[in-house]
């Protein structure tokens, strides 16, 4: 065979909170077709029989030996969730989802257990994502054989789009840490590569009539996360491009809060005592009862139905009419899962209002709304979706796949012929600011705590620290190919022994009005370290001159644009670069 070094084969990993997802696709003869070959790995390791399954359970087990997967034992103490503890912006709904889900006393991710885990979340995420890394290798063997050599790897991670930086970070570290060793591994936001998975898919049917100018909703509900982003048509031709419309939202609400829902049901349905009596392994994933109440979960379409749902035997041992327990099996009706479904169908209702509203407050009309996602599979919330906007004449749309929607469309995006982004416009949902230290100003800074002001000891000249400087702003415009410029100052001092490096700390802030000075709330995404070791030195200040004028202001130049779902940050003094930083690089 010819050398291929120039062909790529891109990996795409989805890891969810309940499954994750793998899919591939090589550029070897790309340019030959208009779509790449994507396939996703469906033979996970401990598959029953000859099933069949886009994903694998994100759960991992140590109680005998590592086990992941669909190769945990019954009697196994599982972890599940963890996707849960990398983003500590959603720390009391996490904690409200973990009392309300404990599953075992021992090793479910309640705070009590993640204590008393023997590893950190990262580590756990990188072990389970070790096991998949192993069967992905032997898969793409077997597919590519001797030619796997040739390729050039790409590895890309998909991420909630309302996941904060850190959460990003640690999601990275943990690919890092499974093994994933290639020269790039790059981040994609699920709801963006959900867009892309399906207007892809859709252009030769009902998006054949859309037009510059149109805007739509991508609702990716998965199991934990559910992401709405609003996008606009720039162009469909020569090349079809959208961009952010308005900042986009999310909040957890996915489908393992139908089964917190269910629970809570359950219990009220049962009475204290006799739920009480249900034993830990019957409420895990994975139990028969779960089981059961997952493939009702699936089936539910709003319409009259009697479901049943296995009982363990100490509540199901006997038929008991009063509380619908006939044959070993809670009976639910229609109104039943509408009531366990509702809460986390109605908050993805108002989410999409929130989008809706957005774009109409900017004299536009949303025209399709597409649904993705694991949690996007229900019927219901698909019914409940289409009710909602009927009368805005709103088309509502779900692409085949939808559970596998966004790992497609992460590879799609990294396969594009053309190598241009779809997306070329993304909102910046953050804001973003340096913290810094500026010299004591009695007219600004009066009132100050002593913790605040620090001396200066090589100039006497006292300085005020945590004064933040706002680089970006909460919906502003990150365009794919140009960066956003601004700059910041810092004080050197003019004297022997010139400080050469400065480290700056780059914050977040996620509500809309930023405070002035570092305060509680405030995120660490990364530390600019800025270099000045190759600058000219200023001349040492003469013993005239004042003590402010021994010092000199430094303007640094910023420049930041997006990569994938992280910001890249780059430093230039005097037109010089002296710092770039990816966000994953904290």
């Amino acid at each position: 065979m010819t050398k291929e070094s120039s062909d790529v084969l891109v990996i795409a990993i989805d890891y969810g909170t309940t499954y994750t997802g793998v899919a591939y696709g090589h550029s070897t003869g790309l340019r030959n077709r208009a779509r790449p070959n994507i396939q996703c790995i469906d033979d996970w390791p401990g598959q029953p029989g000859n099933a069949s399954n886009q994903k694998v359970p994100s759960e991992v087990a140590y109680s005998n030996g590592f086990e992941w997967g669909n190769k945990i034992q019954q009697k196994s103490h599982r972890v599940a969730w963890t996707k849960l503890l990398l983003d500590e912006t959603q720390k009391e709904k996490r904690e409200m989802l973990m009392r309300d889900l404990e599953l075992e006393r021992s090793h479910t991710l309640s705070e009590k257990s993640h204590n008393d885990l023997i590893k950190e979340p990262v580590d756990i995420i990188s072990d389970f994502l070790g096991g998949v890394r192993k069967h992905v290798e032997t898969a793409l063997e077997i597919r590519f054989g001797s030619i796997l050599r040739n390729l050039r790897r790409e590895v890309v991670i998909t991420v909630p789009a309302v996941w904060s930086d850190k959460a990003k970070n640690q999601t990275y570290k943990a690919v890092c840490n499974a093994g994933f060793n290639t020269e790039k591994i790059s981040m994609i936001t699920e709801p963006e590569a959900a867009a892309i998975y399906a207007l892809r898919e859709l252009e030769d049917g009902p998006f054949n009539n859309i037009k510059s100018g149109d805007h739509f909703v991508v609702c990716d509900a998965g199991g934990g996360t559910v992401d709405i982003i609003t996008y606009r048509v720039d162009s469909v031709e020569p090349a079809f491009v959208i961009k952010e419309a308005v900042v986009g939202t999310g909040d957890q609400c996915g489908a393992i809060f139908i089964d917190r829902a269910f629970r809570s049901w359950l219990r009220r349905k049962l009475g204290p005592e006799k739920f009480g009596m249900i034993r830990g392994e019957w409420l895990r994933p994975g139990s028969r009862m779960m089981k059961d109440f997952e493939e009702v979960k699936r089936s539910f379409e709003g319409d009259s139905i009697m479901a049943g749902v296995a009982m363990p035997p100490e509540i199901g041992r006997d038929d008991d009419e009063t509380l619908d327990i006939i044959d070993g099996e809670m009976r639910l009706d229609s109104d039943d899962l509408r009531q366990i479904f509702d809460p986390s169908v109605n908050r993805v209702l108002t989410l999409i209002d929130s989008q809706v509203e957005a774009v109409s407050a900017q004299n536009a009309v949303i025209k399709y709304i597409l649904v993705a996602g694991g949690f996007g599979k229900s019927m219901y919330l698909l019914q409940r979706i289409k009710e909602r906007y009927l009368s805005k004449k709103i088309e509502v749309i779900r692409p085949s796949n939808p559970w596998s929607a966004v790992v497609r469309g992460a590879v799609m995006e990294k396969l594009d012929p053309a190598g241009n982004s779809l997306v070329q416009l993304r909102m910046c949902r953050r804001h973003y600011g340096a913290s810094l230290s500026q010299p004591f100003d009695a007219s600004k800074h009066a009132g100050l705590s002593d913790k605040s002001i620090f001396l200066e000891e090589r100039t006497g000249i006292r300085f005020v620290k945590g004064c933040m400087k706002w680089l970006l702003s909460k919906g502003d415009s990150l365009q794919s190919s140009k960066p956003v410029t601004t700059e910041f100052k810092i004080s050197q001092a003019l004297i022997s022994g010139l400080k050469k490096t400065f480290d700056v700390k780059i914050l977040a802030w996620d509500a809309n009005d930023p405070p002035t000075r570092e305060t509680e709330g405030l995120e660490q995404v990364c530390v600019l370290k800025i270099n000045l070791t190759e600058l000219p030195p200023e001349a040492p200040p003469s013993p005239s001159k004042t003590i402010e004028e021994s010092m000199r202001a430094l303007t640094c130049k910023v420049e930041i644009k997006i990569e994938g779902s992280m910001l890249e940050f780059r430093v230039l003094v005097a037109e010089k670069e002296c710092c770039k930083v990816l966000a994953r690089d904290a």
